[in-house]
């Protein structure tokens, strides 16, 4: 008997504060998964003010949530706030979004050193065809713009070859052109990427409509 009462007593219990800190766990995440999912579903409906809003919320009672930080990044480039992007970016975790995240705010403040920079120190080797074809177009872009092409036409025309069947090509190629004034280059490129419009995403299809009012 007293060998079991031994025993009994030494099976460990939990401590009231392991309990506590196992509640204010799931709690955070319940609270990140909730504004998460709120956020998402704002944005899709198009309300940003709504989903900037839940997310603030839920930053505020888990105020180091990669997840919100991520949403909030997110939102800032959707919006155009570059400045808030900017200040959230070194707070997000390296990954492809953030590779993409890097590129569109550098395309919307025209950092071309930066893009060709994100270029040259990124392994796209295991990312989809889709994001391949923007990487490589966005990087020629900028290595265009920045002089350090020696032959610019012969750069599309290889990129153009390789992703043949990608309409990202000739849209972002197209600035090339538009860049250098030469018209009937860039009237090639709007027609190239009118003829591969099967792959148009919806983004892809905002570019190009984009590029038919110019």
């Amino acid at each position: 008997a007293s060998g079991a009462h031994r025993d009994l007593h030494s099976v460990p219990t939990r401590r009231s504060s392991d309990l506590v800190l196992r509640s204010e766990a799931s709690w955070d995440a319940f609270t990140v998964s909730l504004c998460a999912n709120l956020s998402t579903g704002y944005r899709l409906l198009h309300d940003t003010d709504a989903a900037t809003g839940v997310v603030a919320e839920g930053l505020k009672l888990v105020p180091d949530s990669q997840t919100l930080i991520e949403q909030q990044f997110v939102i800032a480039l959707e919006q155009g706030d570059s400045d808030t992007a900017a200040r959230l970016i070194d707070r997000i975790p390296p990954s492809r979004d953030t590779v993409f995240g890097r590129l569109q705010l550098s395309t919307n403040t025209g950092d071309w050193a930066a893009i060709e920079g994100v270029g040259e120190t990124t392994d796209i080797s295991a990312y989809e065809v889709n994001d391949k074809a923007y990487f490589e177009s966005l990087t020629l872009l900028a290595r265009c713009e920045l002089g350090h092409v020696d032959d610019p036409r012969a750069g599309v025309a290889g990129l153009l070859q390789k992703y043949e069947d990608q309409v990202i090509v000739p849209i972002v190629l197209y600035e090339v052109a538009r860049h250098r004034k030469d018209r009937a280059w860039a009237g090639e490129l709007f027609q190239t990427a009118l003829g591969r419009c099967a792959s148009l995403n919806q983004a892809s299809r905002l570019m190009l409509a984009r590029i038919a009012e110019r």
